[in-house]
């Protein structure tokens, strides 16, 4: 649904928290970054990693374009 509004469909950035014991087997391979008080992972990945890889428990908090687009659309 968000991939007309992007022109970096191939290029997300997708922030989980690292307080989910499911992502043990990704600690060594994701980057990581602050948001506030939360330590969280960073998995670059393609939009479709949405639907996809995050589909059940490694649903992301925070996730956007590499292009950053989505902050300039309005709901």
């Amino acid at each position: 649904m968000l991939t007309p509004f992007t022109t970096t469909a191939d290029q997300c950035w997708f922030a989980t928290w690292e307080g989910r014991t499911i992502l043990d087997d990704v600690r060594e391979h994701a980057g990581r970054m602050q948001a506030g008080w939360m330590g969280m992972f960073l998995i670059a990945d393609a939009i479709t990693a949405a639907e996809n890889r995050f589909r059940t428990l490694l649903s992301p908090n925070l996730w956007w374009p590499q292009d950053r687009a989505w902050r300039r659309i309005s709901i």
